[in-house]
């Protein structure tokens, strides 16, 4: 198995040496790849149709260890987001998982007249600062912004959806348009 460049050494593009240096160094840790699925492509430069580049440049790599102690490890390129590369998600099949729910910050918080105060109120006393902030801005966010999550879920869906078709149809300028609208208005609602 030769990689023609695993991962980014600096911005400009590897020397020959560099990437034997690095096909050395897999085939010395006895690495293998995961054969990702669902997304073809895992990398583009975002450029207009005449010089938009496709390639599959991110992978999923593991040692005979790894793949002995999880034998039904799968690899998944997902749709890129509103990233240049696809994240890869590995998933061992370890059975069921419990995870507790994460604290998310919302840039559009900062954009409430009550941010500030919030924020403000909590900076002298530093040591409960956090676990009261926390608990200000869940009540914030349930008061104002509810229902953004769910919009942002909707958009998320769309812009998946309009990533895998692209994957089908990489020159399609419609999907393009819808793509970038997609983005800006989760960047903007910061999910």
């Amino acid at each position: 198995m030769d990689f023609a460049w695993g991962f980014q050494l600096c911005k400009s593009p590897p020397e020959y040496q560099d990437i034997a240096d690095f096909n050395e160094g897999v085939q010395q840790a006895h690495l293998e790849d995961l054969n990702c699925t669902r997304c073809r492509f895992t990398w583009t430069n975002k450029q207009e149709e005449g010089a938009r580049k496709w390639m599959k440049l991110d992978r999923a790599i593991a040692n005979i260890d790894w793949i002995t102690r999880f034998p039904n490890t799968s690899a998944h390129a997902l749709e890129p987001g509103v990233s240049d590369h696809s994240p890869i998600v590995v998933d061992a099949d370890c059975g069921e998982r419990y995870y507790p729910k994460m604290f998310k910050f919302l840039n559009c918080w900062t954009h409430h007249s009550l941010f500030q105060r919030l924020v403000e109120a909590y900076m002298n006393s530093v040591l409960h600062c956090q676990r009261n902030l926390k608990k200000d801005l869940k009540q914030l966010h349930k008061e104002h912004f509810s229902s953004i999550t769910d919009r942002v879920v909707v958009i998320w869906d769309q812009l998946r959806s309009c990533q895998q078709a692209i994957q089908l149809d990489p020159l399609n300028t419609v999907l393009k348009s819808l793509t970038k609208e997609q983005k800006f208005m989760i960047l903007k609602w910061g999910c």
